[in-house]
């Protein structure tokens, strides 16, 4: 006698609380198993006639269920069905036909890991397994296949954030060190809405760089209205990157959607460096205007001569060591005139550049939308070689 052919068979009635974070998914669905058993096999033709024969006899859960052969079959990548009350049941019957076949049904509600892969968030789409196998008998003893139609209700499933719910079927044989074991596995996949982070996490992202490139229009001495213009966009733009972030779990692959996020941050932060950049121009022409009208206020006042009346000795003059008149007073080369004089050196050299730093508003206003255009259609072009490693 050889192996008993089991085959089974899976309709899915909803998958709900799909937890990207701890990587599970929880769904309701009838599990049904068939093969033929002689064992069980009784001729209607025997029926005592008392009332009209049956065409199967249906065996309760809780009564001769567990009293006939039962295939040892287990989910591989179950992490919880309990039987009983509560939020995990298992229903279950079990209906024998006179040739022998036998039906065995249950309802399942069970929570299952998946390995996602969020490298395409928001445009990602996961691939979820379910793998039938066999728990003590070997493929001497057991063979699992599946049964026409082998799944059943994927197509109508719509859990809010995930659509389009494709199945694929393989069976095959496990190698352990007991032995070869049968097994049957349904892969399923599933489609995000790509429309809710769409909306609530792209376009307004795109707002917010728009915000920030209205501040090139706002005067700069203005620094009130630019600089707060500026940073409120950097900070809602780091907000909704760490919020996408908290959402998924730790991971050290590239995900499009953070990366887009972290671009945009990028655009905001243009708009503070290169208003800082304008501003310390601004600061650097307002000091070299008020330095020149106080030389020219000091080259219009009248010094008198070296002999004041009555042959007084100017005390603007100064002696020096070698007996040369100065009209500026020693300084003392200690660190900290070091260190000013080196700085005033550096912001001589700067000046030379003032001019170019002072256009930048003006060169930013179209250098700006060009550059992120081209930016997201880049990204938008990169969706696709966004993939796990």
């Amino acid at each position: 006698m050889g192996p008993t052919l089991v085959a089974v068979n899976l309709e899915a009635s909803s998958i709900r609380e799909v937890d990207q974070r701890v990587g599970t998914y929880f769904m309701d669905a009838y599990f049904r198993v068939r093969w033929n058993d002689p064992a069980l096999a009784w001729d209607e033709l025997e029926w005592n006639g008392t009332f009209e024969k049956p065409s199967f006899v249906k065996f309760p859960p809780d009564g001769d269920l567990h009293q006939v052969w039962l295939p040892d079959l287990y989910f591989v990548d179950s992490l919880t069905i309990d039987p009983g009350s509560g939020e995990y049941m298992v229903e279950e019957y079990l209906r024998v036909y006179p040739n022998g076949d036998t039906l065995w049904v249950r309802r399942l509600a069970m929570r299952n890991k998946c390995s996602y892969d969020f490298s395409r968030l928001p445009f990602d789409t996961q691939n979820c397994s379910l793998t039938v196998e066999s728990f003590g008998e070997t493929t001497k003893e057991m063979l699992i296949g599946f049964s026409d139609p082998a799944v059943e209700g994927f197509e109508d499933l719509d859990s809010g954030e995930w659509q389009d719910f494709k199945t694929f079927t393989e069976v095959g044989e496990v190698e352990f060190s007991t032995g070869m074991f049968p097994y049957a596995k349904i892969t399923f996949s599933m489609s995000r809405h790509a429309d809710i982070y769409v909306n609530e996490a792209v376009v307004t992202s795109i707002l917010f760089v728009v915000i920030s490139y209205c501040g090139y229009f706002i005067d700069p001495a203005a620094a009130p209205a630019r600089v707060a213009l500026a940073v409120i966009c950097v900070l809602i733009s780091s907000a909704s990157m760490n919020s996408i972030r908290a959402g998924l779990p730790r991971i050290t692959y590239s995900v499009w959607l953070s990366d887009w996020l972290a671009g945009c941050m990028y655009f905001n932060l243009l708009a503070v460096f290169s208003y800082t950049v304008v501003n310390f121009s601004m600061q650097v022409l307002k000091g070299e205007a008020e330095k020149k009208a106080k030389n020219e206020a000091a080259a219009k006042e009248l010094y008198s001569p070296h002999e004041g009346f009555h042959g007084a000795t100017d005390p603007r003059v100064f002696v020096s060591a070698d007996g040369s008149e100065n009209s500026t007073p020693p300084q003392s080369l200690n660190a900290g005139a070091v260190l000013k004089n080196g700085w005033s050196a550096f912001k001589d050299k700067l000046v030379a550049f003032v001019p170019y730093m002072r256009k930048m508003d003006e060169e930013l206003r179209w250098i700006f939308p060009i550059a992120f255009l081209i930016y997201a259609l880049v990204m938008y072009s990169k969706i696709d070689s966004y993939y796990r490693d």
